[in-house]
């Protein structure tokens, strides 16, 4: 999706394969061991360090990550009220479900506090974010066993189709109510990246099913 503003803002929508995914917290020295990944490894998914903030957690079918791509200084947005709209637009597409989440003294959202049903973990360089959101769907929680997520002892991780006991609730099914609590929350006009750029969105779909940027040129780079 892009903005509807003529900026160069996008928000990129995936379904990843499972994945263990760590953050800069969790990175060099403080990273997990070797034996550690390989456990990991052994119960089905991949294991990756990214800059992101936050630690370990993870990202699988049935969960709809969210990647904003913003520019925050026109927005005029501090990274910490940046986080807040985050948050406050998975409790917006909560709410459009019939759940009611709330936010913790702990970052992401939850149902109580002790069941998380929303990871934010973001990275922003030079007033520009990247990383971002995942809300669980139908999301297999067992994944989630094998790990402390978040680094929270105690906490229990939940799902859209668990809280309402409906496993049809997937990923197609959410998108469009999360993009009117993004949209809302954001005061942003959002619309099909193909309606405004359908060569950048030809560009990011051959990245995305290829795993290399090696065909595009100097020049479209910059526009990603």
């Amino acid at each position: 999706m892009s903005v509807e503003d003529g900026s160069n803002d996008l928000l990129l929508l995936v379904e990843h394969t499972p994945t263990y995914t760590n953050g800069r917290r969790n990175r060099g020295a403080q990273a997990i061991s070797e034996k550690e990944v390989e456990r990991l490894q052994a119960v089905g998914a991949t294991y990756v360090e990214s800059l992101r903030g936050g630690e370990i957690t993870f990202h699988g079918p049935g969960q709809l990550v969210a990647y904003p791509i913003l520019d925050l200084k026109p927005i005029q947005l501090t990274v910490r009220c940046y986080v807040s709209h985050l948050e406050k637009a998975i409790i917006a597409t909560c709410a459009e479900w019939g759940v009611k989440a709330m936010t913790t003294e702990n970052t992401g959202v939850w149902i109580n506090d002790h069941k998380k049903i929303a990871a934010i973990g973001v990275h922003v360089q030079r007033y520009i974010t990247s990383h971002g959101l995942a809300l669980n769907c139908n999301t297999n929680l067992d994944f989630f066993k094998e790990i402390i997520a978040c680094g929270l002892v105690g906490k229990e991780t939940t799902s859209l189709s668990q809280e309402l006991s409906d496993p049809s609730i997937d990923v197609q099914k959410v998108i469009p109510t999360f993009l009117k609590g993004f949209g809302a929350t954001f005061n942003r006009a959002l619309v099909p990246l193909s309606e405004t750029s359908p060569e950048l969105e030809k560009m990011i779909q051959e990245f995305v099913n290829t795993g290399t940027a090696s065909s595009i040129d100097d020049k479209r780079s910059d526009r990603l």
